[in-house]
């Protein structure tokens, strides 16, 4: 079986999610490490242009987006189960709120908060990825904001562990991984960040839990390495084009995927595969051959191109 090849960062809340996810299944797998600000020239030739961390590759199949690594995870290793049967909803809906509430009320608490934690370069790409002016007194004057959002969210997370020691139960699931990344980037900022945690022992016990488990057995790999492999293999593909997808697309056609949110910048390629969960496209780089790139429906935009 191909190798799991996982191009992130030390610092990434989304990278952890899936380290974490990594060590709930106990896999092995290669850690890539990806520059935390732009350029990123070798994860742009392996995606056509995505630049957000994570990005899993397996081969030359290429997977964009927290949610669509997990799902991939899942499918490519059943046990232990991220989706446990019965628990499958309540822990994809508590992954979206995490990646989108929750990741945004911690990200905007810890810039505002502790800008000097990072440096202007890191804040300026960041302004750039989401189009906005860079302005960090901004910044500081909306932090108050977000730091009560967050003590409303970490009473939830603490009622929902009052009698159990995960969040759905007796083992860790998806849910577990998909807040513990943003809880973990709480605590590993700032000690400032890391304070509004201490309210909610609970809590920190619980991130105790799940940093015990680790991240598997994860073993470094040059990017450079990580493209002459997916140079060296040949893409699953896609999982086929429904024929009712609503978008008026057929196999073969010139698509442009893009998110929905920030970091716009538009992936271009030949429609592979399109559902309700996934679209993946087919494109060409020097560097890497013909590779598969997948991204989740969810979150975003796929159109003619």
């Amino acid at each position: 079986m191909a190798e799991l090849l996982l191009y992130h960062y030390a610092l990434s809340p989304f990278a952890e999610i899936v380290r974490v996810a990594l060590g709930i299944k106990r896999l092995a797998w290669r850690s890539v490490e990806a520059p935390m600000i732009m350029p990123k020239p070798d994860l742009l030739a392996l995606t056509g242009g995505y630049r957000r961390i994570p990005v899993l590759q397996v081969g030359a199949d290429v997977y964009c987006d927290t949610a669509c690594i997990l799902e991939e995870l899942e499918a490519r290793h059943r046990e232990p189960a991220l989706l446990p049967q019965g628990l499958r909803g309540l822990a994809l809906a508590l992954q979206h709120w995490a990646g989108l509430g929750l990741a945004w009320n911690v990200g905007r608490f810890i810039v505002g908060t502790a800008p000097e934690a990072f440096p202007m370069e890191f804040h300026a790409d960041r302004a750039a990825m989401w189009a906005v002016p860079l302005d960090l007194n901004r910044l500081r004057r909306s932090a108050p904001r977000y730091r009560d959002r967050l003590r409303e969210q970490l009473r939830w997370l603490a009622d929902m562990l009052r009698e159990r020691p995960f969040l759905l139960g007796a083992g860790p699931t998806l849910a577990d991984a998909a807040i513990y990344g943003h809880c973990w980037f709480l605590r590993q900022a700032h000690a400032r960040t890391a304070a509004l945690l201490d309210p909610q022992p609970a809590v920190l016990a619980w991130m105790d839990r799940i940093a015990a488990i680790g991240h598997g057995d994860a073993r470094p790999l040059a990017s450079g390495d990580a493209l002459a492999i997916a140079a060296a293999a040949s893409p699953a593909g896609g999982q086929g084009v429904d024929g009712e997808n609503g978008l008026g697309l057929r196999a073969g056609a010139s698509i442009a995927v893009t998110p929905d949110d920030y970091g716009r910048d538009a992936v271009i390629g030949i429609l592979a595969g399109l559902d309700d969960r996934r679209i993946s496209l087919r494109r060409e780089h020097p560097a890497t051959g013909e590779v598969v790139v997948h991204f989740p429906r969810l979150g975003y935009a796929v159109r003619a191109a």
